[in-house]
């Protein structure tokens, strides 16, 4: 008789990333979030940012803290995660680090902004 131990370790891991997976629907095209900025009812909190550039950045955030969607004036959501609670987002070419009242974005194709809390 052979070991099917293997497969099914194998099998319950693919399940498990599976699981956390987001939902097709909500991305379209290129990763983007399929919703306006603070439409998603799965968020938890909204903060809004002013920019050094005069620009309004909106901060939807997620339970468990670990995740925010990113939103530029104009723009679709971009989703955000961070590995620990400290307030470090990243994902899609952008790094967001938010304390206190501040927030820094930096983006591979634009300059740097900082940015506080309305």
């Amino acid at each position: 008789m052979t070991d099917s131990r293997p497969t099914a370790i194998f099998v319950l891991l693919a399940a498990l990333a599976c699981s956390s997976c987001s939902d097709a629907s909500e991305l379209r095209a290129g990763g983007e979030r399929d919703h306006t900025p603070g439409s998603d009812p799965d968020s938890i909190g909204r903060y809004i940012y002013v920019c050094d550039n005069g620009a309004n950045y909106s901060v939807d955030l997620f339970e468990g803290g670990l995740t925010i969607d990113l939103s530029a004036p104009n723009e679709r959501p971009l989703r955000l995660s961070a590995f620990a609670q400290d307030q470090t987002y990243v994902g899609a070419g952008i790094t967001a680090r938010i304390s206190g009242g501040e927030m820094d974005i930096q983006r591979v194709d634009r300059p740097a902004l900082r940015c506080r809390r309305k």
